[in-house]
């Protein structure tokens, strides 16, 4: 479901979080216009290991981003 986001001048917002295999902090932009639940991959810049990074973005716009070990 989608969830109408506020409206916002800046649309790229910074978010970061442990690396789940080494604890390395990962900081990635998300763009905030693609939805208020996104999905993708980074690479971690310590070990290079691929993460899988799950975002939602809540109603006032705040971004929170998480990993799951178990997302292909």
């Amino acid at each position: 479901m989608r969830v109408p986001l506020p409206h916002r001048a800046d649309l790229v917002e910074t978010a970061a979080l442990a690396c789940i295999y080494c604890g390395e902090t990962i900081t990635v932009p998300v763009d905030i216009s693609a939805g208020s639940s996104q999905q993708f991959t980074e690479e971690c810049p310590a070990c290079s290991r691929e993460v899988t990074l799950l975002v939602t973005i809540d109603r006032e716009g705040e971004v929170s981003l998480r990993s799951d070990p178990h997302y292909p």
